[in-house]
């Protein structure tokens, strides 16, 4: 049995708790018995410094209490404004590359792997701010997962391929290792979650995915499979992914006759992937993880335009244009996809 600390603030609660008693007991007494007027004055004296001590504890509490708020507050705009800063640089940036990509001479998506990167640290740093109270020491990793631009563009997404085209400095080397393998949408169900309109979800994301086989299941019928394998909680036990797409009825005129993609479907071009190796589990981090998820579509949103002109520049590209097959029009479609869905959120 471990002893309890004293402290000054512990004997000074115990002394208050012994003079509040007395005064009590000596009031009452007084009250109905005649006492020495001697210790009648005395009592009257203890029962005034003690109630000038309850006001002096309540204006004191009131102090503290403001202090606190202000400190909060102070905290709060601190804390946004750092998010608003990395929010502007990353916007300013993004414009710049959109603004600026037909002077460079992009033959496939290597060209732009630095842009890409630096796409995914700007948000690994905005996501470690805006999670920066609950990580407890875990990281933010940030990638982007691009179609591939010698894919067949016809109308199964299924057999559409993907590459993982950057990570954020944040990520363990292990992980780049196996980037430049190329998987299809079909082998990654987070991807397939996202695109069938079987599902409610337009993105796909889990705070706490250590029994992710289990809930994956119960909450969508279906096994849960991962690119990676079986080990995949070695490098992430949450995610957020969110799709790089547009409204078919807004494709650019330069890609729309070049896929097979109807004006009432999507046209996703990849995926932002959020991933750490914290879970959220507590009321307070599920909410500021809810929050992630919303900042996570705007990104999603926003990266669009830059991968819609990087892709027609690679498919404009003499190289690989010769290699590339736009439709397919024997392919069967094994699910329908994504007729303007609404958004969902997972656990």
């Amino acid at each position: 049995m471990t002893k309890e600390k004293i402290t000054i603030k512990t004997v000074l609660a115990k002394i208050n708790s012994i003079i509040a008693t007395l005064s009590g007991i000596i009031t009452i007494v007084s009250l109905f018995t005649d006492i020495n007027p001697i210790i009648k004055y005395v009592a009257q004296g203890i029962i005034f410094f003690y109630l000038l001590g309850v006001i002096f504890y309540i204006i004191k509490s009131i102090f503290n209490t403001n202090h606190a708020k202000l400190k909060l507050e102070e905290n709060f705009f601190n804390k946004h404004d750092s998010l608003a800063a990395k929010l502007h640089t990353y916007y300013h940036n993004l414009r710049n590359d959109i603004s600026s990509i037909e002077t460079y001479k992009i033959s496939s998506y290597t060209d732009v792997e630095d842009k890409c990167r630096n796409v995914c640290n700007y948000l690994s740093e905005f996501y470690t701010n805006l999670f920066s109270d609950y990580l407890d020491g875990n990281s933010i990793s940030i990638c982007i997962k691009l179609v591939r631009p010698d894919t067949i563009f016809d109308e199964n997404y299924n057999n559409w391929t993907m590459e993982t085209i950057a990570r954020s400095a944040s990520t363990t080397q292990g992980r780049n290792n196996i980037d430049r393998n190329t998987v299809k949408i079909s082998e990654n169900t987070d991807f397939q979650i996202i695109l069938s309109q079987t599902y409610p979800d337009e993105l796909f994301c889990f705070a706490d995915m250590t029994n992710i086989q289990n809930d994956f299941l119960h909450t969508y019928k279906i096994p849960y499979l991962n690119s990676r394998g079986e080990h995949f909680l070695d490098y992430y036990r949450s995610t957020i992914v969110v799709p790089i797409k547009i409204d078919g009825r807004y494709i650019s005129s330069n890609l729309k006759n070049r896929v097979s993609n109807s004006e009432k479907r999507d046209l996703v071009l990849g995926f932002l992937c959020i991933d750490s190796m914290k879970t959220f589990t507590t009321s307070q981090e599920k909410r500021v993880f809810s929050l992630g998820i919303e900042y996570a579509k705007s990104f999603g949103d926003s990266l669009y335009s830059l991968f819609e002109k990087v892709l027609i520049s690679c498919l404009n590209n003499d190289r690989i244009n010769k290699n590339v097959s736009f439709q397919n029009k024997n392919s069967q479609k094994s699910i329908p996809y994504n007729k303007n869905k609404k958004g969902g959120k997972r656990k």
